[in-house]
């Protein structure tokens, strides 16, 4: 038998023994980490990522190549307590690898060597509330996200041919669109406190969702959809480092309180350079090592230069990687989500793709070295460890993309590519064969909007929506404006054609739009650390605690501070009494607006520069001609309160004092 093959049966034997069984099917206990409390707990789940859905994919892949039924078996009884285990709670996550989608997708797989009916059933049966997951999941990632979502109802659709499904893949290609946002080059989706910008990757960054618009693109053999794959690939590529060769890695650690003191003592000591401090990091999960799996799965589909360009600096890059196993062979790991079994994926699909066996043997040397590791030491090292102080500390998993079924996996992988199912980069080789005339019923599957005509509409919603209600047109081309000063021209040359409240409303809502989008576009094309969400979040923070002081504070020693409105706000403010003034603050997540009253915008109007708190107030109160002692001690009470939520949400910084 072959050596590989041969360690994934020991694998699944190891396995099948430390599986429990039950009425609902057999389950595995596995690991899962505590990043804020830094260790691992046991648990039961259903997931493909650490839980029994997924180690039955490794099963499903082992029968496909040893045609063992008992494998199948195996593979069945743990989707079948995975599906129980989800309908004991109410679980609105319909993510992919980490939520029920997951475990649509194994019955799926389980159809494609059983053609049993049911299992198409139960697919179903699990997907139905499918639309809820938009309501509560605002991320877009491939991992915990909708992007992944979608993938799974491409899949399901696919063999299904449901009218329902149809509709949600519709849905969901909605979303996706209206949450695409222009970064410095190209477009992204998610933004949060715990990175510099927007990041790169397959698992969490752009390329995980461009690998979608992929599948759709081929799928309904819609172009369009490349294009917007192309578009993510840009965002990453405008960020590739020469230094380091990768796409840098813009996560921030502060996920846990030793974290958040420590970027909080780089904020009061001013040590903004470590805000802006990436990381050169290669696995498949970020950096080149996922990244290039998608741009060879795009060379192969559309046979574009660009694409396999991309791919070859990421194997390159790898190659470079791949050479630490020699050298740091007690700590390479192997599991799939962050090791060496998850890295050699690139290998294997530039094998697939460009037919040229020396990349195989990449993946060969690596899966030799895990063979090694497991010789020598008796088991594999997986992911990351904790404290020695961890009740799990070195204790194997058995999940998918953390533990030894993921070895597995990896080691049929490298045994025969050409047969077993990628989980890394789960493709769907069917295409779609809807009636184009039934199609229209879905116009976002047949959508052929430019990426133009859909930045635009996304960045100036309710500018467009009065256009159209003013001029009761479809017909302007929003496509040929490439930029925002291009569509600022043309709303200027619009206004002029416009009078009374018409004018004064278009006028004033693409005011808000335009200011939003250019505070947001400062995260991306300028080198101020203060505009960073890292930044912004460890700000905020600081700003709450100031608060705090503040309000144990004598009146006196607060009169002589000195503030000024934070670079990240803006005051929009109208010529027209009846429109009030508009704050528009930038936050980890993206930009916020809120309505002021006259009163506060007053008081901010009197902080846009730098003044003391005695002087602003003094400034106001002379604005309302308060002239009575007691109605100057309440007029300064209230501009004191008002100046106080200021500092509390970060709209004011104090300069000095």
């Amino acid at each position: 038998m072959n050596l590989y093959l041969n360690e994934s049966v020991q694998i699944a034997e190891q396995l099948i023994q430390s599986s429990i069984k039950d009425v609902h099917g057999i389950y595995w206990e596995t690991l899962l980490e505590d990043i804020v409390k830094k260790k691992k707990t046991k648990i039961k789940s259903e997931t493909v990522y650490n839980g029994t859905s997924g180690i039955a994919l490794f099963f499903i892949e082992l029968y496909k190549v040893t045609l063992n039924k008992k494998y199948k078996e195996i593979a069945k009884k743990g989707i079948q307590w995975s599906h129980w285990n989800c309908l004991q709670y109410k679980n609105s996550n319909y993510a992919f690898i980490t939520g029920r989608m997951g475990i649509t997708y194994a019955w799926l797989k389980l159809y494609e060597i059983d053609k049993n009916k049911t299992y198409i059933k139960n697919a179903l049966q699990l997907t139905k509330g499918v639309n809820t997951f938009l309501k509560t999941q605002k991320t877009n990632d491939y991992f915990v996200g909708t992007s992944g979502t979608l993938l799974v109802l491409i899949h399901l659709h696919g063999i299904t041919k449901e009218k329902w499904v149809l509709k949600s893949i519709d849905i969901y290609i909605k979303t996706l669109l209206q949450n695409a946002k222009y970064g410095k080059k190209g477009i992204y989706w998610d933004a949060y406190p715990q990175q510099i910008r927007p990041i790169s990757g397959f698992s969490h960054g752009a390329s995980g969702i461009g690998f979608v618009f992929l599948e759709l693109a081929r799928y309904f053999n819609n172009p369009s959809f490349y294009t917007i794959a192309q578009q993510s690939f840009l965002y990453e590529n405008s960020y590739f480092d020469k230094k380091i060769y990768n796409w840098p890695d813009f996560r921030v650690d502060l996920w846990d309180k030793e974290a958040l003191i420590d970027k909080e003592k780089d904020f009061k000591e001013g040590k903004l350079q470590n805000f802006m401090k990436t990381k050169n990091i290669n696995i498949w999960s970020y950096g080149a090592a996922g990244i290039g799996v998608v741009r060879l799965h795009s060379y192969n589909l559309f046979k574009n230069n660009s694409d396999l360009s991309d791919a070859k600096k990421a194997i390159k890059k790898t190659l470079k990687t791949s050479k630490k196993i020699t050298t740091g062979k007690d700590t390479i790991t192997y599991d799939l989500v962050s090791g060496y079994g998850g890295i050699a994926e690139i290998f294997i699909e530039a094998y697939l793709c460009l037919q040229d066996k020396k990349y195989l043997s990449y993946a060969q040397k690596i899966a030799k070295y895990a063979l090694s590791q497991k010789k020598d030491s008796g088991k594999y090292h997986l992911n990351k460890e904790f404290s020695t102080y961890d009740p799990y500390y070195r204790k194997e998993d058995y999940s998918l993309f953390n533990g030894i079924a993921g070895i597995g996996y990896f080691l049929l992988r490298v045994y025969n590519p050409e047969k077993v199912t990628s989980i890394l980069l789960p493709k769907f080789d069917l295409h779609n064969t809807t009636s184009k005339a039934y199609l229209k019923l879905y116009p976002h599957i047949i959508f052929q909007k430019s990426i133009n005509e859909i930045m635009i509409t996304n960045t100036f919603p309710r500018t467009i929506t009065l256009i159209k209600k003013y001029y009761k047109t479809e017909l302007i081309n929003y496509a040929r404006f490439s930029t925002k000063k291009e569509f600022k021209q043309f709303i200027i040359q619009l206004l002029y054609t416009l009078s009374g409240n018409h004018k004064m409303k278009l006028h004033n809502i693409f005011a808000i739009e335009y200011t939003k989008a250019n505070l947001l576009e400062k995260r991306f094309t300028s080198n101020n650390v203060i505009y960073t969400s890292s930044y912004v979040y460890i700000q905020d923070r600081i700003a709450q605690k100031c608060y705090h002081k503040i309000e144990n504070m004598s009146q006196k020693k607060i009169m002589h501070l000195s503030l000024t409105l934070n670079a990240n706000s803006k005051i929009v403010s109208f010529t027209s009494p009846e429109y009030s003034s508009i704050l528009i603050k930038l936050t980890p997540y993206g930009v916020e607006e809120t309505e002021l009253n006259y009163f506060s915008d007053k008081v901010l109007s009197c902080l846009k520069k730098e003044n003391t708190i005695e002087n602003a107030v003094k400034k106001i109160i002379k604005l309302y001609n308060i002239t009575e002692d007691k109605n100057i001690h309440f007029a300064e009470q209230q501009i004191l309160l008002q100046i106080k939520e200021g500092i509390k949400y970060n709209v004011l910084q104090i300069v000095s004092g």
